[in-house]
């Protein structure tokens, strides 16, 4: 855990133990949501049912709406009459808001940023606040009547998939954690590259930043 692996002893302080007792809890309360959300792929659908879970049923309809652009009402009333076709209401989620808070704990979400409706700059960091390409002069916002209530609408916005909570959903399984420290563990020199950590460009950057290279 935490506490042991940094070694805390006495030297530390009551709050420095204190912070990192609460930030241990709250990765395991992380944690437990992200299993407990496993656990629905054992859970059927409704009683009896052998082909779909709680999970893969929740999932592939949000895959449905994204592959046919279906809109929030559209997902809303076919679920509703997917339920009243069943037995009783069994594990299908009741709408598109639920679906999505069901499927949260998994940690997969992404971020958006506004950019230049040609692609010329990001706004954000030094740039957030800016309201006009620096290139091209474009505009952020899409010009909205003065009387009318409401904010800027973007022009453009991309969306950003974070890797570390990827990256901890990997590693979070010993598994897969396995797989992924094989190119340290078991990487070989005979020349023969087959594995990206056999390639130059890998070997020069743990050369550059050996404390990051360090930790598998």
């Amino acid at each position: 855990m935490i506490l042991n692996a940094m070694g805390v002893g006495d030297a530390y302080s009551n709050d420095m133990v204190s912070s990192l007792m609460v930030a241990e809890k709250l990765l395991n309360q992380k944690a437990d949501k992200f299993y407990n959300l496993l656990k629905a792929a054992n859970e059927s659908l409704w009683d009896g049912c052998t082909k779909q879970s709680k999970l893969s049923a929740c999932v592939q309809l949000l895959n449905v709406k994204s592959t046919l652009n279906l809109t929030q009402t559209v997902f809303n009333k076919f679920t509703k009459f997917t339920k009243s076709c069943m037995l009783d209401n069994g594990n299908l989620v009741s709408n598109f808001y639920n679906a999505k808070k069901f499927m949260r704990p998994l940690g997969l979400g992404y971020d958006k940023y506004d950019v230049c409706p040609n692609y010329c700059m990001l706004y954000y960091g030094v740039d957030a606040m800016k309201t006009n390409c620096d290139f091209c002069g474009s505009l952020r916002y899409t010009p909205i009547n003065p009387t009318s209530k409401g904010s800027n609408k973007s022009e453009k916005q991309v969306r950003y998939f974070p890797l570390t909570p990827r990256f901890q959903r990997l590693f979070i399984s010993p598994h897969h954690a396995k797989d992924m420290t094989w190119h340290h563990f078991h990487r070989s020199d005979d020349g023969v590259v087959v594995h990206p950590s056999d390639g130059e460009a890998w070997k020069k950057f743990n050369q550059d930043h050996k404390d990051f290279a360090s930790d598998p």
